[in-house]
C-alpha cells in the first residue's frame, strides 16, 4: 500500500466532516423547494424527515454525503425547528443504512446528480493518469478531481478513495518511468550516470562524491569559480548529449524533471545509493538534465551581472576623460577668443579703416594691408596651433573615439571573464548576424582579421573597429560583441533551448498549434469569451474613454474640482489632501499591556487554530521517517523568518535539537510549502467577521503591492548593486502584496535592479482566496502592458504614478469630433493604434490565456516581453491596448480626490507591513541570510508567515475582547478604534527573546582566566604580540 500523504490528517478530517454553516447559510441550504417538500411528506417518521433535509442541505453545499453520526447538532436543531417538530421526537437508531441509501438516491435525483459508479470511477482513473503525467502536486490533484466531479454533477466520494487513487496512480507512474528508463539506457549512458556517484580525492585526502560537488551551484562571479562551473558544464554537456535520445521516449515534462531532480538534491548520497537500481537511475537521470539547464541559467546570469558593472567603470573613465578634455577645450577656446579679440579683430578694424580711406590710393591701401598681415604672422601661427587640437578633440567627441579607446583598453578584463562563457554556451536565436559573429569567435584561429563578421555592429562601431589604413582592433571588436550579446539576450534574439530562464518567448506561451486547435476551450477556461471580438471590445472602451474625457474636462471648466489648479504655462497642479483624523482611542491600548506575548506562543496558538504546520509536507513522495515534532517546525520558521539562522537559533534555545531542526528545514521547507502554510492562516482569518470592518464594500476588495530592499552580504546572482540602497553592497527587493484587511497574501524576492511591474500579476493570479478587484502599486509597479493585461484578466488597476500630470494621454480618433473638444483643458497627446491591436488580437488573447491558466508565471512572460520593446509586435499591440486603460484611469485619478486618497491609504498598509518586517529581523536587520533565489523565497515566506500569524492572533484576540464587552457604548468605541487602527501591531509581542539572570547563568562557562592571571602574564602577552 503506498505511503504517500495526499492530505494531512487535519485536511482529511475537514474534508470528511459536514460543513459548518452560519445562520445565513442554514437559511440558504435548508430552505426546501416544492419538490423537496413533497419528498419530505412521503417520509414516514420525523427522524427520517429531519435527517433527509439535513443530508439534502449538506449535499447541496458540498455534493457529498456524510454519515448521520457526524451531522452537526446545530443543523439538526435548525431543521427540526423549521419543519415544526420537537428534537425529542428524533430517534437516531431508526435511521438505518437502507433508509440512508434510499434517501441518497432521492437527493441525487432532486439535485440532478449521478452516483460515483463504475463509469465515473473509470473517468476519474483516466483523469488522474492524465494529470499525474503533467506532474501535478498530490493536493492540487485532489482539489482538481473534486472540482471536475462537481462540474460533471457526479457525487463526490470520501477522501480515502480519492487519496488512494492518486497515491496508487503516482506510484505506478513513477515505477513505469523507472522501468522504461532502465530499458532505454545503453551501457554508456549507465556508465555516465554511475560516474556521478564516483568519489574523488580532495587535496587534503578526503573523498568527495561527484554528485555532492555538483549539488551546490556557486553564485560567485569570480573567474576562478566560473572556470570550475565551465568544466562542470563540459562534463554535463557530454552526459546530456549522451542521454538526449531517451528524453522523447520518457516524455517527461519540465515539471517532472524538476520534481525528481529536487528530491535528488535533497537526498543523502548513501540514501540514494541504497535505492533500487531503476529508482536510482531515474533520480540521477533527471538530476543530470536539470543541472545542465541550471548551469546554463547560472552562467548567463553571470554574463549579465558582470558586463554592466564593467561597462559602468568604462563609462566612468570615459566621463573623466571627457571632463579633462572639456577643461582642455575650455582653455583652448579661451586662448582662441583672446587671439581673435586682441589680434584678428584689431586687424580687421585696421584693414576696414584702410579700405574705407578716401586719401589713400589703391596701391597704398594694398601696401598698408600687407604690412598689417606681415606684422601679425605670430598671432596667425598661434591661431592655427590652438585650432588644430581643438578641432581634433571635437571630432573625437563626435565619433566617440575616446569611449571606444577606453572600452578597448578595458576589453582584456572583459575577455578574461566573459569570453569562456560565450564560447561554452550553445546559443540559438533569430539574429543571424550576431550568431555568425559568435560562431567566428568559437572557431580556433591564429590571427584575427578584417574578415570577422561585422554585420551585427552599427555603422559607427564598424568604422571604429576597422579604421581605414589601420590595424583591425580585435579587443574593441570583442568588447562590442559582448555588449551586443547582452542586448540580444535581453531582446530575445539570442536564447538557449536548454534553459529555464532564457528560452525564446514562444516556448513560454501556449503553443500556436494547440491554441488554434483548442482556441474556444482555452478561452472558456480562461474566462475570455467576452473578449473574443476586438472590435466590440474597442467600441465599448471608446465609449467609456470619451465619456471620461468629457466628465473630467467639464469638472475642470466648471471649476468643480477644488483640488486642481492651472498654472500660467497651462500645466496643472493636483493636490491630494490627507484624510481627516478621527479622534479615537489607539488600538494598541486594547492589546495586552505589561504582558508581552512570546512569538513561540503566538505561532503555537495560531497553529492550533489553523493547523498551518500541516502544510509543511515532506519533500519526498514516500517519506521513510516519522514527522518531526511541532517545536522543530516552529524553530525553523523563527530561525529563518527573524534572520537569526536555523543553526544559531537551535543552539541558543531549549528543548530543540540542532540536527532535528536542520533536517526539518531541509526536507519540509520549500517555497511551495511555506506559501501553503501562509494560505492556511489566511483562510481561517477570512472566515472571521472582524476583518471585513476594513473593507469599503462587500463587492470590492482592494489590494496593493510594493517592494522593500534588503542587502545580501554574500555573493548572489539574484542580487544587484545599488549605491542608493546598499552603498557598495548588493541586495534584493522583497515584493509584498496586501489587501484591505491587512492580510499579506503573496510575496516574492527579485533582484533590486528589476522593475516590479513584471511581478504585479504573479501575486494577483496566485491568490486562491477572495480575489482582488482593484490593485494599486507605486510607479515602479506600473507599465502600459500591465494596464492592458490587468483589464483582460478582470482586475481594475489603480497605481500611484509619480508626476502623473506629465503622463501622455491617448484617445480614439473620434474624440476630436466632439462638440466641445476645442475647449478641453486636458487633451490627448496621441491616438490609439486600433489597427495594430486588431491585427494582433489573437496573440494578445493567447498571451493572456497563458497567464490565466498558469502555464507560465506572469513575471517570466513579462520579463521576456519587456525586453522585446524595440521590435516585438505583441509588445507593441498590448502596449497600445494598455494606453486606453491608462488614459481612462489617469482622467479618473485627475478628477476624483477620493480615488487618490483611497490608493494612498491602501499603499500605506504595505508600508506598515514593511516596518513590521524590519522589526522582525532581529538577527540580521536589513539583510538576507541566503544567496540562492529559492532559499531567499523560503526565508521571506517564513517572515511573512510570522507577520500573518501575529495579525491572525490579533484578530482573534480583538474578537474575544469585543465579545466580552457588554456595554454598547464601549462596544462602539472599541469598534471605532479597530476601524481606524491596524491589526498589524506588534508592540505587545516579544520579538527579542528572553534573558536568564539566574545565578547559574551568570557563572563563567568557558573558563576565562581571572584578572590576576592577566596582570601576572602581561609581559608574556607583549612578547607574543611582538613575535
Amino acid at each position: 500500500m503506498p505511503r504517500m500523504e495526499v492530505l494531512s490528517a487535519v485536511e482529511r478530517e475537514e474534508f470528511d466532516s459536514p460543513p459548518t454553516f452560519t445562520f445565513a447559510q442554514q437559511q440558504h441550504y435548508f430552505d426546501p423547494s416544492l419538490d423537496v417538500i413533497r419528498t419530505l411528506k412521503r417520509q414516514r417518521t420525523p427522524t427520517h424527515q429531519v435527517y433527509f433535509l439535513v443530508s439534502y442541505g449538506y449535499f447541496l453545499a458540498t455534493h457529498r454525503f456524510y454519515p448521520s453520526a457526524l451531522f452537526r447538532e446545530s443543523d439538526i436543531q435548525y431543521v427540526t425547528r423549521i419543519i415544526g417538530l420537537d428534537v425529542q421526537q428524533l430517534q437516531l437508531w431508526s435511521y438505518v443504512k437502507p433508509t440512508q441509501t434510499r434517501h441518497r438516491h432521492l437527493i441525487r435525483t432532486l439535485c440532478q446528480f449521478r452516483r460515483c459508479d463504475h463509469v465515473a470511477r473509470q473517468y476519474l482513473t483516466a483523469e488522474v493518469q492524465r494529470l499525474v503525467k503533467q506532474h501535478w502536486a498530490p493536493r492540487h490533484l485532489f482539489v482538481r478531481l473534486v472540482e471536475q466531479l462537481s462540474a460533471k454533477r457526479i457525487e463526490i466520494p470520501g477522501s480515502g478513495y480519492l487519496s488512494r487513487l492518486i497515491a496508487t496512480t503516482m506510484t505506478q507512474y513513477r515505477l513505469m518511468l523507472a522501468r522504461r528508463l532502465r530499458a532505454q539506457l545503453t551501457p554508456a549512458m549507465r556508465e555516465g550516470l554511475a560516474a556521478l556517484l564516483n568519489p574523488s580525492v580532495e587535496p587534503m585526502g578526503s573523498a568527495r562524491y561527484r554528485l555532492g560537488q555538483l549539488k551546490r551551484l556557486s553564485q560567485s562571479t569570480k573567474p576562478t569559480k566560473v572556470q570550475i562551473r565551465l568544466k562542470d558544464l563540459e562534463e554535463m554537456q557530454t552526459l546530456y548529449q549522451l542521454l538526449t535520445p531517451v528524453l522523447p521516449v520518457l516524455n517527461l515534462p519540465q515539471a517532472g524533471i524538476i520534481e525528481y531532480a529536487t528530491i535528488t538534491l535533497k537526498l543523502d548520497l548513501f540514501d540514494l545509493v541504497r535505492r533500487t537500481e531503476p529508482d536510482r537511475l531515474l533520480h540521477l537521470f533527471t538530476f543530470a538534465i536539470h543541472h545542465y539547464f541550471r548551469l546554463h541559467d547560472n552562467l548567463v546570469d553571470v554574463f549579465l551581472s558582470v558586463l554592466p558593472s564593467l561597462l559602468s567603470s568604462v563609462q566612468r573613465e570615459h566621463m573623466e576623460h571627457c571632463y579633462e578634455k572639456r577643461e582642455a577645450q575650455s582653455r583652448s577656446l579661451t586662448t582662441l577668443l583672446t587671439i581673435l579679440e586682441t589680434d584678428v579683430l584689431t586687424a580687421f578694424k585696421t584693414i576696414k579703416r584702410i579700405a574705407e580711406s578716401s586719401t589713400l590710393s589703391d596701391r597704398d591701401k594694398i601696401q598698408r594691408i600687407q604690412t598689417v598681415f606681415a606684422a601679425r604672422q605670430t598671432p596667425q601661427q598661434q591661431l592655427v596651433e590652438t585650432m588644430t587640437p581643438l578641432k581634433a578633440s571635437v571630432e573625437e567627441m563626435r565619433h566617440q573615439d575616446a569611449y571606444y579607446t577606453v572600452l578597448e583598453r578595458r576589453s582584456l578584463r572583459l575577455q578574461a571573464r566573459l569570453m569562456p562563457i560565450l564560447k561554452h554556451l550553445p546559443w540559438q536565436g533569430t539574429d543571424q548576424a550576431l550568431l555568425a559573429a559568435i560562431r567566428y569567435v568559437k572557431t580556433p584561429k591564429g590571427d584575427w582579421g578584417r574578415e570577422a563578421p561585422k554585420r551585427f555592429l552599427t555603422a559607427t562601431e564598424r568604422k571604429a573597429v576597422s579604421p581605414p589604413a589601420q590595424a583591425f582592433r580585435v579587443s574593441l571588436y570583442k568588447a562590442l560583441l559582448f555588449i551586443h550579446v547582452q542586448q540580444g539576450i535581453k531582446a530575445g534574439t539570442l536564447y538557449l533551448n536548454q534553459s529555464y530562464k532564457y528560452r525564446a518567448l514562444e516556448d513560454y506561451l501556449l503553443s500556436r498549434e494547440q491554441w488554434q486547435q483548442h482556441r474556444q476551450e482555452y478561452l472558456k477556461q480562461a474566462g475570455l469569451q467576452a473578449f473574443t471580438n476586438p472590435h466590440t471590445v474597442l467600441h465599448t472602451l471608446e465609449t467609456h474613454l470619451q465619456r471620461q474625457y468629457v466628465t473630467t474636462n467639464e469638472h475642470i471648466l466648471a471649476q468643480q474640482n477644488a483640488h486642481v489648479s492651472q498654472k500660467a504655462d497651462a500645466s496643472f497642479v493636483v493636490r491630494t489632501p490627507a484624510q481627516p483624523m478621527v479622534n479615537t482611542e489607539a488600538l494598541s491600548t486594547f492589546f495586552p499591556g505589561r504582558q508581552y506575548i512570546a512569538l513561540t506562543e503566538i505561532l503555537a496558538t495560531v497553529d492550533r487554530l489553523t493547523h498551518f504546520l500541516s502544510e509543511f509536507k515532506h519533500g519526498h513522495y514516500q517519506p521513510r521517517e516519522s514527522r518531526p515534532p511541532t517545536r522543530a517546525f516552529l524553530a525553523g520558521v523563527l530561525g529563518l523568518g527573524c534572520g537569526i539562522g536555523v543553526r544559531k537559533l537551535a543552539r541558543i534555545s531549549w528543548h530543540v535539537q540542532e540536527g532535528q531542526v536542520e533536517h526539518t528545514v531541509h526536507w519540509y521547507f520549500t517555497p511551495t510549502t511555506v506559501r501553503a502554510a501562509n494560505d492556511r492562516i489566511l483562510q481561517m482569518v477570512e472566515q472571521l467577521p472582524l476583518p471585513d470592518i476594513y473593507r469599503r464594500s462587500e463587492d470590492v476588495l482592494q489590494t496593493s503591492s510594493d517592494g522593500q530592499k534588503f542587502e545580501v552580504p554574500a555573493e548572489s546572482l539574484n542580487a544587484n548593486f545599488s549605491y542608493k540602497y546598499f552603498g557598495k553592497g548588493q541586495g534584493v527587493s522583497v515584493y509584498s502584496f496586501i489587501d484591505e484587511r491587512h492580510l499579506l497574501f503573496y510575496s516574492t524576492v527579485l533582484s533590486a535592479a528589476e522593475r516590479e511591474s513584471a511581478y504585479v500579476l504573479d501575486g494577483l493570479l496566485y491568490q486562491d482566496g477572495l480575489p482582488s478587484t482593484i490593485h494599486s502599486t507605486n510607479t515602479h509597479g506600473y507599465s502600459e502592458l500591465v494596464f492592458g493585461a490587468m483589464h483582460l484578466l478582470g482586475f481594475a488597476y489603480a497605481p500611484r504614478i509619480k508626476n502623473f500630470q506629465r503622463q501622455r494621454l491617448y484617445a480614439f480618433k473620434e474624440l476630436r469630433r466632439h462638440a466641445r473638444y476645442a475647449a478641453f483643458a486636458l487633451k490627448p497627446h496621441g491616438t490609439i493604434n486600433t489597427d495594430l491591436i486588431c491585427e494582433h488580437w489573437d496573440d494578445i488573447l493567447r498571451f493572456v490565456a497563458t497567464l490565466k491558466l498558469r502555464i507560465t508565471t506572469p513575471s517570466a512572460l513579462f520579463r521576456r516581453l519587456n525586453s522585446y520593446s524595440a521590435q516585438h509586435l505583441l509588445y507593441r499591440a498590448l502596449k497600445a491596448f494598455g494606453q486606453i486603460l491608462k488614459s481612462m484611469f489617469l482622467l479618473r485619478y485627475f478628477d476624483e480626490v477620493e480615488l487618490r486618497q483611497q490608493i494612498t491609504q491602501q499603499l500605506n498598509k504595505v508600508e506598515q507591513s514593511h516596518r513590521f518586517a524590519r522589526a522582525l529581523s532581529v538577527g540580521t536587520p536589513r539583510e538576507f541570510l541566503s544567496v540562492e533565489k529559492d532559499e531567499q523565497e523560503i526565508e521571506e515566506g517564513c517572515k511573512r508567515l510570522i507577520k500573518n500569524a501575529v495579525t491572525c492572533w490579533n484578530y482573534v484576540y480583538l474578537s474575544k475582547r469585543l465579545m466580552q464587552t457588554a456595554d454598547p457604548t464601549h462596544q462602539h468605541l472599541f469598534l471605532e478604534a479597530i476601524r481606524h487602527g491596524s491589526p498589524i501591531s506588534w508592540q505587545h509581542v516579544n520579538l527579542l527573546g528572553e534573558y536568564d539572570f539566574s545565578d547559574a547563568r551568570l557563572e563563567d562557562s568557558v573558563g576565562i582566566f581571572p584578572a590576576t592571571w592577566l596582570t601576572e602574564n602581561q609581559s608574556w602577552l607583549r612578547e607574543a604580540l611582538e613575535r
